[in-house]
């Protein structure tokens, strides 16, 4: 959050956190209506990343989102109340349902100038689509998620039986009650007849984090443990793990926790991204590192789910990948 301009954090205060803005207003009438929670996230940071080029003006992007946010919800509440549709509204309450009694919906980017909204169906969620371009786009919004919101849990024609769209971060507007699998990067890779166009493509802050298979590389020094990353989130967890469980060095005065455990920012993306995670001693006098590296092993390989890659390398480093995505 530090990382935002001051207006846009004090409008996202005052505009998407407060209990009586519009836009909880407009949640609340929703969870009214389905009777379940809404649950709506919004990575600020990540966002505005993607989007601050195309807003100049800072005072206009937490408005901008806000009223995109709005507009899905009318038009999701219309389509809800359309007696004309009735399946389509019970796949939706049978899908809200598998998702665990509450309505999930996160907001991301994509290229071009279009929004849009799309399911998930891999995580039972709504997504909705701010485009990578220069506003006002609110004119077409209601006709966007409008028509995106009738091709969802349609009934399979004879000619279309697959889904329109799967992207980088497996999102797929559907078009049938029976969806392909969502792929993972392996699998979409082994499809690909043709690099993708740049222009497509996410900055390494969004797209790596959401692309499979994962990887994670540990490299042990007498100095430090080098641990490097594409999945951010995995190195957060064992960063916030190790931080909780370092002990505190009593036979100094200063009483210094015994190592340092700082995630790194990555040198691309425009967005905070971290790819790797250094551990080192605290005591700058300290020239060994007297850590065994075997626990950061187990931890990758046992809570994180990653798989050991065997190597030729030295016997202290270690490559890890995991293949299939965290919900």
């Amino acid at each position: 959050m530090g990382s935002l301009p001051l207006k846009i954090r004090l409008d996202l205060r005052d505009h998407w956190e407060k209990i009586d803005s519009p836009v909880q207003k407009a949640i609340s009438e929703l969870y009214n209506l389905i009777g379940v929670p809404v649950a709506i996230t919004l990575e600020t940071p990540v966002i505005w990343a993607e989007l601050q080029r195309y807003f100049p003006n800072h005072a206009t992007f937490i408005p901008s989102i806000v009223d995109t946010t709005k507009t899905w919800i009318k038009c999701l509440t219309v389509k809800l109340e359309d007696d004309t549709h009735p399946d389509w509204t019970d796949r939706f309450l049978d899908e809200v349902k598998e998702s665990g009694q509450a309505l999930k919906v996160r907001i991301l980017t994509q290229p071009g100038s279009q929004l849009g909204t799309a399911w998930e169906k891999r995580t039972s969620s709504f997504v909705i689509f701010i485009p990578q371009s220069s506003p006002p786009y609110q004119d077409a919004a209601q006709t966007s998620f409008t028509t995106d919101l009738d091709k969802l849990f349609s009934p399979i024609s004879s000619e279309k039986k697959e889904t329109d769209v799967i992207n980088a971060e497996g999102l797929s507007r559907i078009y049938g009650a029976s969806d392909p699998p969502i792929q993972s990067g392996r699998a979409l890779a082994s499809h690909l007849k043709s690099l993708p166009a740049l222009d497509t493509l996410h900055g390494p802050h969004v797209l790596f984090p959401q692309q499979t298979p994962y990887h994670i590389t540990v490299r042990s020094s007498k100095t430090t443990i080098n641990i490097q990353g594409s999945h951010q989130p995995s190195l957060e967890l064992l960063a916030n793990y190790l931080k909780k469980w370092i002990n505190t060095r009593m036979v100094d005065f200063r009483k210094l926790p015994a190592l340092q455990v700082e995630l790194q920012e990555s040198h691309f993306g425009s967005g905070v991204f971290f790819d790797s995670l250094i551990i080192k001693p605290s005591d700058e006098r300290q020239t060994i590192l007297n850590v065994n590296p075997i626990l950061v092993v187990a931890f990758i390989e046992g809570i994180l789910g990653y798989h050991l890659i065997p190597q030729a390398k030295g016997i202290d480093d270690w490559y890890f990948r995991r293949d299939e995505k965290f919900e």
